[in-house]
């Protein structure tokens, strides 16, 4: 059970991690300003639920 939830919390935060390169290209393209906040916010997310799973 824990080896399930290890490597499925381990799926989510390389799909989020992906998901993050690729919202952050489009801010970058899109609004330079915005994006870095953006980036920090979403890799602040998916740090806490990494350490809550």
């Amino acid at each position: 059970y824990a080896v399930a939830c290890a490597s499925l919390a381990i799926v989510a935060s390389s799909l989020s991690i992906i998901l993050l390169w690729l919202a952050g290209g489009y801010l970058y393209i899109r609004r330079r300003r915005l994006a870095p906040t953006f980036v920090t916010i979403i890799a602040l997310l998916t740090l806490l639920i990494f350490w809550i799973s």
